[in-house]
């Protein structure tokens, strides 16, 4: 009922892989909740995701973590620009 907020969905992947393979994944696992948050009447325009690959894993190494495997949701009272 509130048409003034912005909900933003970022994925993030580990360092396993390159960065031509874990972008796209990121971005994937953003539009995933996306989809999903639009099917249970949540406004597209509402919604903004994005994909960061694996630049904010900070894990040592190449060595896999699941703890980088994931997606944030943060909420702003205001229109996604």
């Amino acid at each position: 009922n509130q048409p003034n907020y912005c909900i933003t969905i970022t994925g993030h992947t580990d360092k396993t892989g390159n960065d031509s393979i874990n972008e796209p994944l990121s971005k994937r696992r953003a539009q995933a909740v996306g989809e999903y948050l639009i099917s249970k009447n949540i406004p597209s325009t509402n919604i903004k995701t994005s994909g960061v690959g694996s630049r904010e894993c900070n894990t040592p190494g190449n060595e896999p973590d699941q703890s980088c495997r994931k997606v944030e949701i943060s909420f702003t009272a205001s229109k996604c620009q």
